[in-house]
């Protein structure tokens, strides 16, 4: 149709899961690694891409032709990672961006990251659907949520951390991200139940 807008709609969700019998996969469909998604409207007419997310451990996995040892959220099957890969698995951490794409700042100049529920994104650039960096955030944080909101009026960010405190438990701590990802500031702590 002619009345559409000229722009972009941008999604990413899990797509790839590896299914050599000898080897471990996830359980969870929130496992499989992260695909994205462009539909592209332009004077009328549609144009659609798509490319796997490269994260590190999505690529180990690929050059492997199975799933390598990464923490997930659900149970891997047939069984658990071995004893002789759970330092392998702590290592990799989980790097898989499979659950949405966020814009940090302005429409015209942003940053665009593929997020999950763990503190690593990958920036994108949005023409190729490559990534172009992979990002940890810069405090020790155990996990955080895929679940951004824009400030209302401004090219702010707010999302929370899950932090450790000095006292053995942990802080849901809020920050705003404005421009970058690492262009962030504290706003408020939390020593709350986790609670999804």
């Amino acid at each position: 149709p002619s009345n559409l807008s000229n722009g972009s709609y941008v999604r990413n969700g899990p797509a790839r899961r590896f299914s050599n019998s000898t080897a471990l996969v996830p359980s969870s469909y929130l496992d499989s690694w992260g695909k994205i998604h462009k539909f592209t409207f332009s004077n009328g007419s549609v144009h659609f891409s798509c490319r796997m997310i490269d994260t590190s451990n999505y690529n180990a996995s690929v050059q492997t032709g199975r799933m390598t040892p990464t923490l997930t959220l659900a149970p891997t099957k047939p069984f658990q990672w071995t004893q002789d890969q759970f330092s392998e698995m702590v290592n990799n951490g989980n790097d898989n961006a499979n659950m949405k794409v966020w814009r940090l700042g302005s429409e015209d100049n942003g940053q665009y990251l593929a997020v999950g529920n763990f503190p690593v994104v990958q920036e994108m650039d949005m023409e190729s659907l490559i990534v172009k960096e992979e990002k940890q955030f810069d405090q020790k944080s155990l996990a955080t949520s895929p679940h951004w909101r824009r400030e209302v009026g401004a090219n702010s960010s707010i999302n929370f951390h899950i932090l450790e405190n000095d006292n053995g438990g942990v802080n849901i701590t809020l920050f705003r991200f404005n421009s970058t990802y690492e262009d962030h500031a504290q706003i408020g702590t939390f020593a709350l139940p986790m609670v999804h």
